[in-house]
């Protein structure tokens, strides 16, 4: 029967209403959109009318010219009156360019866009900045969200900020105290800032009633002091820097999430670290740390000789790093059993770098090192370890099999009473037969050891 359908009868998906194909549309880029035109009279002009436009596929020419026609060849025609999203990632020589990329930020902002996404690179030389017009400047109501890329800002002294911002992203942006101050204080409705290794910033003071999320990642080698002094409504800080150089001096109250790295040779200062624990962060329900934090817990522990007790309202604890030595690994297995709330324990045994997890490419059946003798003979090694009364999930990311791995994985199993799940992902970079077996074998060991939980189940993806 249906060898007697029509091409149109088949094409259910041609005669669904125009804003449901515009809204489908809208999640492909702007250059897959407009090939659909091709496909039949019902689908010329659709694309047309898409709230988002979205470019990302030019290719990095540091030194050559870019052909953008295609960019205004679209948006000549494009005839959506309104934009949720316009996005665009390209290479910008900031002797050529300007004209180019002022008429795409007129066409966004003259279509009231709540989305604004540019993100800039740069060239022919890395540390150039692109300058955004004065037009930029002009407060769009619609405006919701802006993301920028290797920009300078500089708004105007009569700037009255962006009265409907909610989210503020700035990637490599040229930036200063008083450029930060003026933006916090005239966008009054600002939820969420992100500084992403921002260059020429000295200082900056984070405030604003209505701030709920700040991330910071400080630039290779530039120190910026980070001082949080009034957002008392802020949920998550995550923090990538140097612990000398983030001051909190207000209470955070309503703090759930907190992110801190230690990306610098410099000596922590224990005396800092535990006033930021015990005063500020205390409260947390998320705690996610790296290697920084086993040397402030061998401290506690080891000199102090006390247990920690000031994370009591901890839910979700995220390790990043590995652990190489049975004694930091002891550290970290005691403190987790003094946080009686835990439920939920994430492991990513890469180092957190700032483009995220560290993608380290190693050898697969080979060991680690992992230095088994105790130091100091401060603590017992893994057999003080006490138990883990409410952790009910582990996830252990990017997975090898090493001896330090196993130790940790046979630690918990054997201290976490109620475990539902532990969930192992493995890190793959190839599918060697060697890396096949080391992941047999490490998964057989894994299914034998004891469980304190009698439903704790075991997968791995």
């Amino acid at each position: 029967m249906n060898d007697h359908l029509t091409i149109d009868q088949k094409d259910r998906i041609s005669q669904l209403p125009d804003e449901i194909l515009h809204q489908t549309l809208s999640f492909l880029n702007t250059k897959s959109a407009v090939q659909t035109s091709i496909l039949s009279s019902r689908w010329r002009h659709l694309w047309k009318f898409t709230s988002t436009i979205h470019f990302d596929s030019f290719p990095y020419r540091p030194l050559g010219m870019i052909d953008y026609t295609f960019v205004d060849r679209t948006l000549s025609r494009h005839r959506s009156p309104e934009l949720q999203t316009f996005s665009i990632a390209a290479t910008v020589r900031c002797d050529l360019y300007t004209n180019l990329v002022q008429k795409w930020i007129d066409f966004a902002l003259a279509r009231r866009v709540q989305v604004l996404i540019l993100d800039f690179i740069t060239s022919p030389l890395p540390d150039t900045v692109f300058d955004f017009p004065p037009s930029f400047y002009t407060n769009n109501p619609s405006l919701k969200q802006i993301s920028l890329g290797t920009a300078n800002l500089n708004p105007p002294l009569n700037f009255q900020g962006f009265s409907s911002l909610k989210s503020l992203r700035l990637r490599c942006c040229k930036l200063n105290y008083e450029i930060i101050h003026q933006l916090l204080l005239t966008c009054k409705v600002l939820e969420s800032l992100t500084i992403d290794m921002c260059r020429t910033l000295k200082n900056v003071k984070i405030f604003g009633l209505r701030l709920k999320e700040f991330t910071f990642v400080r630039r290779p080698q530039q120190y910026t002091l980070v001082e949080v002094v009034d957002a008392p409504n802020l949920v998550s800080l995550k923090y990538f820097g140097s612990l000398g150089w983030i001051s909190i001096r207000c209470n955070l109250p309503c703090l759930v999430e907190a992110q801190i790295f230690h990306d610098s040779d410099d000596n922590i200062d224990i005396g800092c670290v535990k006033t930021l624990l015990d005063e500020k962060l205390s409260h947390v329900q998320l705690l996610g740390v790296d290697y920084w934090f086993v040397r402030f817990l061998a401290k506690e522990y080891s000199t102090n000789g006390r247990h920690w007790t000031a994370s009591k309202n901890m839910k979700n604890f995220c390790w990043f790093g590995p652990l190489n030595k049975e004694l930091d690994l002891a550290y970290l297995l005691a403190f987790l059993a003094d946080c009686p709330s835990l439920e939920t324990l994430k492991i990513y045994s890469r180092d957190y770098d700032r483009g995220g997890i560290t993608k380290t490419q190693y050898t697969y059946g080979l060991k680690n090192v992992f230095v088994r003798k105790p130091e100091d003979g401060k603590i017992d090694q893994l057999s003080s370890v006490g138990f883990l009364h409410q952790l009910r999930k582990v996830e252990f990311l990017y997975f090898s099999g090493y001896e330090s791995e196993m130790e940790m994985i046979k630690c918990l199993l054997q201290n976490a009473v109620i475990l539902d799940l532990l969930f192992l992902t493995y890190e793959e970079p190839n599918k060697s037969d060697g890396f096949a077996l080391q992941k047999e074998l490490s998964q057989g060991v894994i299914a034998g050891l004891p469980r304190a939980s009698a439903h704790a189940r075991i997968v791995c993806g």
